[in-house]
């Protein structure tokens, strides 16, 4: 790995940052792999997990990640070019511009729940910063790896794209090398283990994690159709699914109501479980075994006063995203206001990953960083500011010793300048003691 590794990163140092073309034929090229390749990855994945959907396969791993990735490499010009600064001081010779720059190697580790949807999208968003990649597959999903590694050969050069399998001890090797970044799909105990691996190289990291994720059903909700979407956004992928809804609030005196419905809709869209092709199981017995609930099962609980709502939300790690089920009203946005969380969706799962445009990421326990986007541009570049000055003299040579009278005279100057500024403020706001 650590020879991947070196060859990329000579490639990197030698060809410079790469032009438009270039990335967007990186970009192209994965998404060939993806689309020419879609049945042999429903296949794996379908005895990956033992029983997936390969309707619904298709659709999680690949179409719905088609216009995200078309999004980006539409804006990369865009996301390219550099933006100019003080530009009223060119005429007196002095230029600042901020140039985003690649910032060489980026390391992907991919998760098991979608082994290649949550792989591609961020190689694409590296792609497009103009950067190298090495994936690491998830070894729970050893069919779906087997084939990216495959596959990857065929569509890049190495020292473009790697992919890498392999069980814990690779992950570890993986983890710990001297990357340019590193961006992890995964729990937030893996995460943990992720982040002081990179560390020990300060590699900055991206992290992208769970969270139980609340959702509330509005006093003035549409109780039937709430509780038909939320049941039914449980069962996606079997409920293996980070953005799934974890325990849903529901107005207490609503309550039957709510599990009436939502029985209703699970009883007529899941007439068996056993050999029904559109159920995912779990994908191995170790999470099947596991005390966390990443699966087919919804927690209710009941509310009177949503403050309280508010405070249980509150009193837990901020979660990934939080729901609401009801109108756009003031308790709504209340909720809004007073919780944490990566992000918020009203009246459907996660809709919040509807627009292209919108970052994605969670906040404290659920991730670290965003993408998705142009926040995946920038997670995958660095901003560079570059001035220079045509001036006669030096700017900031007046620092320097020794310190002349003007120098002293124009900083107590500026001073009073500044404490005027602050104190007029200060007192258009009631006062500085106020």
């Amino acid at each position: 790995m650590l020879m991947l590794l070196d060859r990329q990163r000579e490639a990197f140092r030698r060809e410079g940052p790469p032009a438009l073309s270039v990335r967007q034929n990186r970009i192209d090229r994965l998404l060939a792999l993806l689309r020419d390749n879609t049945d042999a990855f429903t296949e794996a994945m379908n005895s990956d997990f033992g029983t997936r959907s390969r309707s619904a396969s298709p659709f999680t791993e690949v179409v719905g990640v088609i216009p995200m990735i078309e999004h980006t490499r539409s804006h990369v010009a865009q996301w390219m070019k550099a933006t100019t600064l003080l530009r009223a001081a060119r005429v007196v010779g002095l230029t600042a511009a901020v140039e985003p720059t690649p910032l060489g190697v980026v390391g992907i580790v991919g998760p098991w729940n979608f082994p290649v949807n949550l792989v591609v999208l961020p190689a694409a968003a590296a792609f497009a910063a103009g950067n190298r990649v090495m994936i690491k597959m998830s070894k729970i999903t050893p069919r779906a790896a087997a084939l990216m590694k495959d596959f990857a050969p065929q569509y890049f050069d190495p020292a473009d794209l790697a992919v890498i399998t392999g069980g814990r001890d690779t992950a570890a090797t993986f983890t710990g090398l001297p990357f340019d970044h590193l961006f992890f799909t995964g729990s937030p105990e893996v995460g943990k283990l992720v982040q002081r691996a990179a560390a020990a190289n300060l590699v900055p990291v991206t992290l992208e994690l769970g969270g139980k994720n609340p959702v509330v059903v509005g006093r003035d909700a549409d109780i039937p159709t709430a509780a038909a979407r939320i049941a039914i956004a449980r069962m996606v992928d079997g409920g293996q699914v980070c953005v799934c809804p974890d325990y849903v609030f529901v107005p207490q005196d609503r309550v039957e109501e709510f599990l009436a419905a939502a029985r209703r809709e699970l009883t007529a869209r899941f007439g068996s479980i056993v050999g029904n092709p559109d159920y995912c199981s779990c994908v191995n017995e170790a999470n099947f075994d596991r005390e966390e609930i990443l699966g087919p099962v919804l927690m209710v609980m009941t509310y009177t006063d949503p403050r309280r709502v508010v405070d249980y939300v509150n009193d837990r790690p901020a979660p990934l995203v939080a729901y609401w089920y009801g109108p756009d009203g003031s308790d709504f946005r209340q909720f809004v206001r007073s919780t944490r969380s990566g992000g918020v969706a009203r009246n459907d799962s996660a809709a919040q990953m509807i627009p292209s445009a919108a970052p994605f990421g969670g906040v404290g326990r659920s991730g670290m960083g965003a993408y998705h986007g142009k926040a995946g541009f920038d997670a995958f570049s660095h901003y560079r500011t570059a001035v220079g000055s045509d001036l006669p003299f030096s700017i900031t040579g007046t620092a320097a010793p020794p310190f002349r009278k003007p120098m002293k005279m124009y900083a107590d100057v500026q001073l009073r300048l500044a404490r005027r500024r602050t104190h007029r403020r200060l007192e258009g706001k009631s006062g500085v003691n106020s």
